[in-house]
């Protein structure tokens, strides 16, 4: 019997470490919340690549042996299916797991914000934030803002306190020291020559530009718009993971559809092999529509256990605003403290020169696959504003956004054999993180949609598969709202670019998508001087 290779199953023990990892003390050094489920992931995941049993020996049998051989066979393929589902049941089930505990350590650490500093200011895509102490012992924050292009220091203090230009000096060198800042600094000053002067530099534009604020009371903001504000957050993360599970259906079940088109590939290694991880994806085939229909309606319960859990968290935060303490309560405590912000406006550039630290990387992997470098630069500039340390609470890592046990898992196996997610640690590396996005690209354009034959039309539907899967693609196409890719490449072959792209932005599933296809259209434009 076929030994199939379980990709991606994050085991429930590497749970465990999230609320202690995320929920941390707001004054304290922040480490990586994800570093021990790195370790779990290079500990407990196989790297051997996936291993077949022997096929029954056929030559030579008389009948009754023949018989036998028929009914081993079958036997074999049954159990291959059961595994194949019992898989499948595991991994919703370990996914469940992971994605309740992610949410309440994540859910902790916000709690621990508001209570502290009356705000939960986190890292996203386009902003890299840092708590930590200051140089005075007080407690600092610390916002790289790419998206508004500047760098914000926080301190949190007693009302008699001042924050001193020298001690605005010394909080800049501690943020030049410090290890962790090195690529997001090199990234937001756009050269890596930078990062060793990036303290002058920041003091210089301080004291050029730099606006200084105060903030009497850290609970200044109303209970209902702190709730607005966090709620929304809620709102999206979920939203976000039902999308995930879209991507996760997708990746259990869609077998990938057949291309005729002549590889454009440079790089041989991978492409000669015309099916990488051939045992799982047999087993992907071997599976009938009535079990496919049984594992959409398990997503579809679990898209409605997300909605249950939204409420709960909902619930969670009201209750947890309700204990915060109002202005004017505050104002009358004897302990009252302030918020002071330094805003530091960072030189204005171009989109190019944001892209810069990049470009050299991109062009090599672009020419790798054969991909525009100008397409690449505009889904990394809507992903992550060229932000290197980007995060978002799918989790999704680094530059060009990736999903560790979906998009990464199909890279690692298609680049290196390796049947895991490759891990936060290694995708926040702007080189890795790079190869593995434009590797995923290029397993969209040859592989998922490689037969759509129009090359503008297919550039389309991989900017919207990239966000939202290739199941959701089909699905706009779909009369029947199937996610089958190979029933709508027809549809899709019969029309013209334009109308792909208009007929996208009217049916994807998702308005995060279509506003996703649009910005990354608008961006490509930005960038097309890099390919010439």
């Amino acid at each position: 019997m076929m030994k199939i290779i379980q990709p991606c199953i994050v085991c429930i023990s590497c749970c465990v470490f999230l609320s202690q990892a995320i929920a941390q003390t707001a004054g304290s050094q922040e480490k990586d919340p994800f570093d021990e489920l790195n370790q779990a992931i290079e500990k407990n995941y196989s790297t051997k690549p996936p291993t077949s049993s022997p096929a029954p020996h056929t030559e030579s049998v008389q009948p009754a042996q023949a018989t036998q051989v028929t009914q081993a066979t079958e036997f074999s393929a049954s159990s291959q299916l059961n595994e194949f589902k019992q898989w499948q049941d595991n991994y919703l089930s370990q996914y469940q797991q992971y994605r309740k505990a992610y949410f309440s350590a994540l859910d902790d650490r916000r709690d621990q914000l508001l209570k502290q500093w009356g705000d939960a200011e986190l890292s996203n895509k386009s902003q890299f934030v840092k708590y930590q102490k200051g140089t005075n012992g007080n407690a600092e924050k610390v916002v790289y803002d790419f998206a508004n292009n500047e760098v914000r220091l926080s301190w949190l203090s007693n009302e008699e306190q001042s924050i001193t230009t020298g001690q605005i000096k010394q909080s800049l060198q501690q943020l030049s020291k410090d290890a962790d800042n090195k690529q997001v600094v090199a990234s937001i000053l756009k050269q890596e020559s930078d990062y060793h002067s990036a303290d002058k530099l920041l003091f210089e534009q301080y004291l050029k530009e730099g606006k200084l604020s105060e903030t009497t009371n850290r609970f200044h903001q109303n209970k209902r718009y702190i709730y607005e504000k966090e709620s929304e957050k809620v709102r999206g993360q979920m939203l976000a993971q039902q999308q995930a599970l879209d991507k996760l259906y997708d990746q259990l079940i869609q077998p990938t559809p057949k291309n005729n088109r002549p590889s454009k590939t440079l790089d041989s290694t991978h492409d000669n092999t015309p099916d990488y991880n051939h045992n799982y994806k047999k087993a992907q085939r071997s599976v009938d529509a009535a079990q496919q229909k049984q594992l959409q309606v398990k997503i579809h319960q679990e898209k409605i256990q997300i909605k249950r859990e939204q409420t709960e968290r909902l619930t969670r935060l009201v209750n947890n605003i309700k204990q915060l303490p109002s202005p004017k309560s505050q104002q009358q405590a004897s302990n009252n403290q302030k918020i002071t912000t330094v805003t530091i406006p960072l030189a204005k550039s171009s989109e190019l020169a944001k892209a810069q630290p990049f470009v050299a990387q991109v062009k090599e992997q672009s020419q790798r696959w054969q991909l525009p470098p100008s397409f690449v630069l505009a889904i990394m500039h809507t992903e992550s504003y060229f932000n290197p340390k980007a995060q978002s609470h799918i989790p999704a890592f680094g530059l060009m956004q990736i999903v560790p046990n979906s998009a990464g898992t199909d890279v690692n196996r298609f680049l290196f054999n390796k049947d895991k997610p490759m891990t936060s640690r290694y995708l926040f590396q702007p080189n890795e993180n790079i190869e593995a996005g434009i590797a995923y690209l290029h397993l969209l354009d040859e592989r998922y949609l490689g037969a759509i034959k129009n090359n503008q039309s297919r550039l389309y539907c991989m900017i919207a598969a990239y966000n939202t899967g290739s199941g959701n693609l089909a699905r706009s196409f779909n009369k029947n709202r199937s996610r089958s890719v190979s029933q709508a490449v027809p549809i899709i072959n019969a029309m013209q670019p334009e109308e792909v792209y208009q007929y996208l932005l009217n049916n994807l599933p998702y308005q995060e998508t279509r506003h996703y296809l649009q910005r990354v259209v608008a961006r490509e434009k930005l960038y097309q001087v890099v390919g010439s």
